[in-house]
C-alpha cells in the first residue's frame, strides 16, 4: 500500500457564494414637503372647573352719580323756602307758586344757570298769585328819570320803589310760552283798580324792548290800547331822555322825564313824576282817572295758563 496523500481544500459549493466587501452608505436625501392638514376633529369633552382663585383687592370708588328726580325737586324745595329759585330750565313766581304754594309774597333772588342771579318780588296773593313784580311806585323814594343804560339795568329796592329792568324783564318774559300782565292803581284817596291783559311781552334789546299787549279786562279801562290812536302803546318801542324811540316829532322821554313805551308821549304813563308835575309828566291812567296823578301803580306778569294746559 502506497503513502496516503496531503488533504485538499475543500471546494465551494455551488449554493454558497463568496461574500464581498460592503459598500460605502449613500448621502442623506432632502426633506420632503408637508403633507395636506387633515379635517378638524370632533369636539372633546369639557374639562372639569379650576379651583377658585384668590379674592381681589377692592377697587377705587367710582364718580357720584348725578341726583335723581326726587332730590332735585327737594332741593328747589329747600331753596324756595331760603327766597332762592333755582333755575336750570326756567323758573320765575309761577312755577314757584305751583312748586311751593305756601310760601308768601317777598323778596327772591332766581339763579339762572349761565345767566346769573336776579332779584325779585312774588306777589303770591292777588288773582291766585304767581305774579312777578316789575315795576311799582308806592312813595317817591326813587327817582325814575333815569337813562337807557339804567332802565335796561333797573334801579331800587324791589319792596319799595321799582323797576326790574328791561334786560332782565325780557330774559324772564323767555321762561314761559305765553304770559299775561297786571296792573294795578290807586289814587289819593284810597280808590284802586285794575288792568289785566291776557297776553303780554316785551322784545329784545334789537328792537328797542318792543310791547306786546292785548287781551284787556279790569276796571281801570284799556288805557295801552283804547286811549286813542296816538297815544296806543302796543307796538311801541321803550324810549329814555337819552334815547329817542318814539313817534313824536319831539322827545317825549326828555319832556315827560321818564323812561316808557311812548308813542305820541302817552296818556298811561306809570313811570312819571310822583306827586307832582304836569299832566304828560305825572303818573297816568287815562281811562280811569284821566290826567290825576296816582299815588300808587305795581305792574305784574305770570305764566298764562291755557284751560287744556298740564303743569
Amino acid at each position: 500500500m502506497g503513502f496516503k496523500g496531503d488533504k485538499g481544500e475543500r471546494g465551494y459549493s455551488c449554493l454558497e457564494g463568496k461574500i464581498g466587501k460592503a459598500g460605502s452608505k449613500a448621502d442623506k436625501g432632502n426633506r420632503g414637503f408637508s403633507g395636506v392638514t387633515g379635517p378638524v376633529g370632533p369636539k372633546g369633552d369639557k374639562g372639569h372647573n379650576g379651583e377658585r382663585g384668590p379674592k381681589g383687592q377692592k377697587g377705587e370708588r367710582g364718580i357720584q352719580g348725578s341726583p335723581g328726580v326726587m332730590q332735585i325737586e327737594q332741593l328747589q324745595i329747600q331753596l324756595d323756602n331760603l327766597g332762592v329759585i333755582l333755575s336750570s330750565q326756567g323758573c320765575d313766581c309761577s312755577c314757584l307758586h305751583k312748586r311751593s304754594p305756601h310760601l308768601s309774597s317777598g323778596s327772591f333772588t332766581i339763579a339762572f344757570v349761565g345767566i346769573g342771579f336776579i332779584p325779585v318780588y312774588c306777589d303770591m296773593e292777588t288773582d291766585g298769585g304767581g305774579w312777578t313784580v316789575f315795576q311799582r311806585r308806592k312813595d317817591g323814594s326813587v327817582d325814575f328819570n333815569r337813562g337807557w343804560n339804567e332802565c335796561e339795568r333797573g334801579f331800587g329796592n324791589n319792596s319799595g320803589d321799582y323797576w326790574l329792568g328791561l334786560t332782565s324783564l325780557h330774559q324772564l318774559l323767555l321762561v314761559n310760552r305765553a304770559n299775561e300782565l297786571r296792573i294795578e292803581l290807586k289814587d289819593y284817596s284810597g280808590n284802586s283798580a285794575y288792568a289785566k291783559y291776557s297776553s303780554f311781552n316785551v322784545g329784545n334789546s334789537n328792537s328797542k324792548y318792543t310791547l306786546s299787549v292785548s287781551g284787556y279786562s279790569g276796571t281801570a279801562g284799556d288805557s295801552i290800547a283804547a286811549s286813542g290812536a296816538a297815544y296806543n302803546a302796543n307796538g311801541i318801542k321803550f324810549s329814555t331822555k337819552d334815547q329817542d324811540n318814539d313817534k313824536w316829532s319831539g322827545h317825549c322821554g326828555t319832556s315827560s322825564g321818564g323812561g316808557w313805551w311812548f308813542n305820541v308821549c302817552s296818556r298811561n304813563f306809570l313811570n312819571g313824576s310822583y306827586g307832582r308835575g304836569t299832566r304828560w309828566t305825572r303818573i297816568t291812567w287815562y281811562t280811569w282817572k284821566e290826567y290825576s296823578s296816582l299815588a300808587f301803580s305795581e305792574m305784574t306778569y305770570r305764566k298764562k295758563h291755557e284751560p287744556h294746559e298740564r303743569d
